[in-house]
C-alpha cells in the first residue's frame, strides 16, 4: 500500500483545498490519472495518481485544507487486502 500525498503545487502558501474527488473508494486508478481536484490560491488543479492500484481509503475530505505532503488517500495494489484492519496497519507502518 502507498500513501498518496498532496504534491507541491507551487502555490505561494503551500496549501490547497480539496474541491472534489474524481474517484471513489474501491475504484481502480492508473498512475497519472486524475484522482481529485484541489484549489490553491492561484487555480484549480487536478491531482494525478502517483501509482496504479485501487483507491483503498480517502483520508482528506472535500473542503479540507491541506499542505504539500499531507496524506490524501491510501492506494492499494490490486491484489492487496483492503479491509479496514489492513489499511490501518499500513498507515501505522507508513507513518501517516
Amino acid at each position: 500500500m502507498n500513501i498518496f500525498r498532496l504534491p507541491d503545487l507551487g502555490a505561494s502558501t503551500g496549501e490547497a483545498e480539496v474541491v472534489v474527488w474524481l474517484k471513489a473508494t474501491g475504484d481502480p486508478i492508473s498512475e497519472g490519472e486524475p484522482v481529485l481536484e484541489v484549489q490553491s490560491d492561484k487555480a484549480n488543479v487536478e491531482v494525478v495518481a502517483s501509482t496504479s492500484g485501487v483507491l483503498a481509503r480517502v483520508l482528506a475530505n472535500e473542503g479540507q485544507i491541506l499542505k504539500s505532503g499531507d496524506a490524501l488517500a491510501v492506494i492499494a495494489a490490486i491484489d492487496e487486502p483492503r479491509d479496514a484492519a489492513a489499511i490501518d496497519r499500513a498507515l501505522d507502518e507508513l507513518g501517516r
